[in-house]
């Protein structure tokens, strides 16, 4: 889909494009960047490094001008560099391995005193993959294609996090024995791309796990819609897929009109519980109706709620969190707690640095146990098992009397809504998270911020360029607050 978004931008599949967490994260990586380079000129003043980012941009935007073609002139750039035998770092190096086709930008290229190079490349994500050691293989073979073949590239190293890269903290391995499996996978990329066509359909986005966290989704969902999808019904597995569609249910429409006269006899085709085949067959119906109802559903009810939840107390609280997990020490991954009242009270706790988180959550837990001295039997309402899971993860660390509070908050007063709507109504729509479920009982939000992404979004906006200190002189950090407010004030209204 990148593919034809650059050589056919104006195609129809390229118009629903989402990329604004995409976009948001390639400026922080940028940062990350900026703070590793700031750790050379820091640590290693008395190195000679060169910054060539400035001639790259330069050149986007005299391409025209160099007889070579671009990446070759960009990769120019880089041989030039070195022709000083003072140079020590260049930052934003390109290398263009000609034969391959391949072009990169390195973001630190080093050259040790014995002519050896070391290859280094900042992530924001604080977790190595698969797909970051080969993108620097592949940088590392694009260099020596330039340089001729006595010299080698040794090492390449990844500087993960900015909290790593503002202390040079980078994990190096060789590369030896890599470089094989790096010429394979480029083999069977060359192969891939050579016989790409605009014409064909695109992978399959109900075989790609992934393909809704991408800026793709939209286009996902729309192939999934046009061809009325099964990947489309609510908690479906992808192995419930393919054994309906060998039984000839191919569309969730086929699977919304099965016979219940045929129920016995699909089941025993496709090897699926007939309990099981009965859900998806009425997940699927009241998806068909809220589809030709233009979205108007009623829910399904299996169990009254009534019959899992806890009782109703005064001193109910309903949260949730702001998070960027990506995040890491000294920074804060949960940057606000939200708490709201069953009488409407609304409290809340920002935090920017992991010290901060920490305190605050003990300021969280002091309240919440504070309120249950006054209410034995409340509960806090979550929906989703993230807040859990959070909690879990904001007790490392904390004093022990609270860590044991975090257990036993999690343990005896934290409710996960989720999984009780999941198992006692069924709904007409695709899924059962909070923005999907609050249609049943509120109108669309129309805020600025609406969305976990937008939250996101705004923080890191406001972290680069902030617009005031609090809520009273921030806007970004107001909508978010009421976004969060808005998030608690649902899952209350959910409850109700």
């Amino acid at each position: 889909m990148d593919k034809l978004l650059r050589e056919y931008p104006n195609d129809s599949r390229c118009t629903r494009i989402s990329n604004g967490v995409e976009k948001l994260l390639a400026s922080r990586g940028s940062l990350v960047e900026v703070k590793l380079l700031n750790w050379f000129s820091r640590e290693h003043s008395d190195w000679s490094l060169i910054d060539l980012s400035g001639a790259v941009s330069k050149m986007k935007a005299d391409a025209g001008r160099h007889g070579t073609t671009w990446y070759q002139a960009c990769a120019n750039e880089t041989m030039e560099a070195l022709k000083s035998a003072e140079t020590r770092v260049l930052y934003q190096a390109p290398v263009y391995d000609s034969d391959r086709g391949f072009f990169g930008i390195i973001d630190f290229l080093i050259r040790g005193v014995e002519g050896d190079y070391t290859i280094w490349d900042t992530k924001l994500a604080t977790h190595p993959t698969a797909y970051h050691v080969a993108q620097l293989i592949g940088y590392a073979t694009a260099l020596e294609s330039m340089l001729g073949s006595d010299s080698k590239v040794q090492k390449v190293g990844l500087v993960l996090g900015e909290h790593a890269a503002e202390h040079g903290a980078v994990s190096e391995v060789s590369t030896d024995g890599l470089r094989a499996s790096f010429h394979e996978s480029w083999r069977a990329f060359e192969e891939f791309y050579k016989a790409f066509d605009p014409n064909r359909a695109p992978p399959d986005p109900a075989e790609e796990p992934q393909a809704n966290l991408t800026r793709w989704a939209h286009a996902a969902t729309d192939i999934l819609q046009n061809r009325d999808d099964p990947a489309l019904i609510a908690n479906i597995t992808r192995s419930q897929r393919a054994k309906l569609k060998v039984a000839g249910f191919g569309s969730m429409t086929s699977i919304a009109n099965m016979p219940s006269t045929a129920l016995s006899k699909v089941s025993a085709d496709t090897r699926i519980k007939p309990q099981t085949l009965e859900r998806l067959r009425l997940q699927a119906l009241l998806q068909c109706r809220t589809r030709d109802m233009d979205g108007r559903n009623d829910p399904e009810v299996a169990i009254p709620a009534s019959e899992l939840l806890p009782s109703d107390d005064p001193g109910d609280v309903f949260l949730d969190l702001e998070s960027l997990p990506w995040h890491k020490p000294p920074a804060a991954s949960h940057y606000l707690i939200g708490v709201y009242t069953r009488r409407g009270n609304y409290r809340s706790w920002w935090s920017q640095t992991h010290d901060e988180e920490h305190r605050n959550t003990c300021s969280m837990l002091d309240f919440i146990f504070n309120r249950l001295d006054q209410f034995p039997r409340m509960h806090a309402y979550c929906y989703g098992h993230y807040e859990r899971s959070a909690f879990s993860r904001l007790a490392v660390g904390l004093p022990q009397k609270y860590e044991e509070l975090v257990n036993t908050f999690i343990e005896t007063i934290l409710v996960d809504l989720y999984p009780i709507v999941k198992g006692s109504i069924m709904l007409g729509l695709p899924g059962y998270g909070l923005k999907q479920v609050e249609k049943m009982y509120r109108t669309t939000r129309t805020n600025a911020v609406a969305a976990a992404e937008d939250s996101m979004i705004a923080y890191m906006h406001w972290l680069d360029a902030p617009d005031g200190d609090t809520c009273a002189t921030s806007t970004t950090l107001r909508q978010i607050r009421d976004y969060n407010c808005e998030d608690c004030r649902s899952t209350r209204q959910l409850l109700t």
